[in-house]
């Protein structure tokens, strides 16, 4: 944390802020966490997997809004989307389906994703 939230003054050392004496170290605890989660979801990507790797992310964000994590919600709506359109391709609809399902997490965030799901679940007129 680089600034007091209550404040703005520069945060230096401690866990108090030199201008409004706000304890702070509730919001560092929670910077940390946040931090935490999100080198959990790097663990995760790195395995595959992709549900528990969302869910980590998320709550990282929840936490703490960084442009890191931000950054690395929208890489796992890109490499989801590419999955899907590449399991369309291949007229997979049964995985593209579980695709879809192990990125329902991402659905707030992604008009695509949400529009994906929607042409998955068309069903076919008889």
């Amino acid at each position: 944390m680089e600034r007091c939230p209550v404040c703005q003054a520069r945060i230096r050392n401690g866990t108090n802020c030199p201008r409004c004496k706000t304890d702070l170290k509730t919001v560092i605890q929670s910077e940390k966490i946040a931090q935490q989660w999100l080198v959990k979801t790097i663990h995760y990507l790195q395995n595959n997997e992709i549900e528990p790797a969302i869910k980590a992310l998320e709550n990282s964000l929840w936490l703490n809004k960084t442009p890191l994590g931000l950054s690395v919600r929208q890489f796992l709506i890109q490499q989801q989307i590419r999955k899907i359109l590449k399991l369309l391709e291949q007229k997979n609809l049964s995985a593209a389906k579980n695709q879809i399902y192990l990125s329902r997490w991402l659905f707030p965030y992604s008009p695509q994703l949400k529009q994906l799901r929607n042409f998955v679940t068309i069903q076919p007129k008889k």
